[in-house]
């Protein structure tokens, strides 16, 4: 606060974002300009910066106690003048990402989803072992996605604020690998001379995969920093970074105290999943059942690949067998669309899907999945849109911009529909243009080339009399 008072005093001008829910001393609030977030949610971000250029960012609150107690994890960098633009674009939210090496930042809640995804996807990814600080944890599907990659033999070490969560807790109950761990901090409010913090809560929202990629920021594992709170998170490879971060999880580990799982004397009653229809006489909405309605438990109906991947959960309460696709959980992943016009009712989004347990066991694949060797690689390669000067649906023309008139003979086309997809479809070349009918008034057509793909979204266009 003094820092504060003096700058005001030297002419500095103070702009301050603050938390609705909070009360603020009327001193910071005549500082400057002061506003509180006018969205739903907490502004729960933390970020200064200073002069529009040093950037200081992490999971801590500007309070004593956030940046004297408790544990924490900032960076610090200077942003370049022809990047000041664009991050202050970024902060208020006229861009969902923004890459500015060696970060790549996302924010919440207007792409949410966004940053659910990465995290999962990340996950899936990891190849030895993922390490994690957390303050909340409440999201079901990453625990479903962290129990199967404990489950494919990678170490998964998850130390939480005490007392640690329900989700650490069951993770604790279901890992096989005995390199796996979940623990509380054990932090006592000691001092210290390590620049992460002097003890208190573990406040941290950081995962270190494989030592190769380090998230964190001021996002929590939970729905309400995915759907409600206004939340920063970056992505680096920076190998500096992900020595520090991973110093600071082994200083807290080693204070850490195990959660030890709760031993199973009863042996678990094998329990079949299955859908209730046949797929080809199905005369109402199709449902996911089960043999044993003895528990409460949850199930991931997993399809798609890379960004266009869906998990969605669905929870069953005692006595309950059955439950309509449609009525998956809040939690569930992807970007397809809500409960009343999701393509998990549509055949095709179930054929190529994968059922597993909470805990990562496969409960279903049907014998029709597309092959994997069949989708493009999105993986691998970069995608980029681009506006074409013209598109017809009914007959497929389609003219490339003068600038991608190179880019006139793909090696492949594919076409996604909303949870449907991507699927081969054929098309011709004569001259400059491209002949390619999607036979579908709606969608994205992916370009694939040897090093990248192009992409553009359509939707047919109908002049109302």
């Amino acid at each position: 606060m003094d820092a504060l008072r003096n700058a005001n005093a030297r002419g500095v001008t103070i702009q301050i974002l603050a938390d609705p829910e909070k009360e603020y001393p009327l001193e910071l609030k005549s500082l400057g300009w002061f506003r509180k977030w006018e969205k739903s949610g907490l502004q729960h971000s933390k970020i200064l910066i200073v002069d529009r250029k040093k950037v200081f960012l992490g999971s801590g609150n500007f309070t004593w106690y956030g940046l004297e107690n408790d544990l924490n994890g900032y960076v610090s960098f200077d942003l370049f003048d022809s990047e000041i633009e664009n991050f202050y674009s970024f902060l208020e939210e006229k861009f969902v990402s923004l890459n500015i090496p060696p970060f790549e930042f996302y924010i919440s809640p207007a792409k949410g989803r966004l940053i659910q995804n990465l995290i999962l996807r990340e996950v899936d990814h990891s190849q030895s072992e993922i390490k994690y600080l957390i303050f909340d944890h409440f999201d079901s599907v990453l625990t479903s996605r962290l129990a199967l990659a404990d489950l494919k033999g990678i170490k998964v070490k998850g130390i939480y604020d005490s007392p640690v969560d329900t989700e650490g807790k069951f993770l604790a109950n279901v890992f096989r690998n005995p390199s796996s761990e979940i623990a509380g901090d054990g932090n006592e409010e000691t001092i210290s001379l390590d620049s992460f913090g002097k003890g208190g809560l573990l406040h941290h929202k950081t995962m270190i995969l494989d030592d190769q990629v380090l998230i964190s920021g001021s996002y929590n594992f939970s729905i309400s920093a995915r759907d409600n709170n206004r939340e920063i998170l970056f992505k680096t490879k920076d190998p500096y970074l992900i020595d520090s971060y991973s110093k600071e999880w082994e200083r807290i580990r080693w204070n850490a105290i195990p959660y030890k799982p709760i031993p199973f004397h009863v042996e678990e009653v094998s329990n079949q999943v299955f859908f209730g229809y046949s797929e080809d006489s199905i005369s109402v909405e199709q449902t996911i059942c089960r043999s044993d309605n003895s528990k409460e438990e949850s199930f991931y109906l997993e399809s798609g690949k890379s960004f266009f991947t869906s998990i969605l959960e669905y929870d069953f309460s005692p006595t309950e067998f059955c439950k309509e696709v449609s009525d998956f959980s809040s939690s569930s992943s992807g970007f397809s669309g809500k409960k009343t016009n999701h393509p998990v009712q549509t055949r095709r989004f179930r054929e190529n899907g994968i059922l597993r347990s909470k805990k990562g066991n496969l409960m279903f694949i049907s014998s029709e999945r597309i092959s994997e060797d069949f989708l493009p690689d999105f993986e691998r390669k970069p995608v980029y849109l681009f506006m074409p000067i013209f598109y017809s649906i009914q007959s497929g023309n389609l003219l490339f911009p003068n600038s991608l008139e190179e880019f006139n003979n793909p090696n492949s086309i594919f076409l996604y529909q909303r949870g449907n997809g991507p699927i081969r479809i054929p098309w011709n070349t004569s001259e400059n243009s491209i002949s390619v009918v999607p036979n579908s008034t709606e969608g994205i057509l992916f370009f694939e080339y040897d090093s990248l793909f192009l992409a553009f979204c359509f939707h047919e266009y109908s002049k109302k009399e």
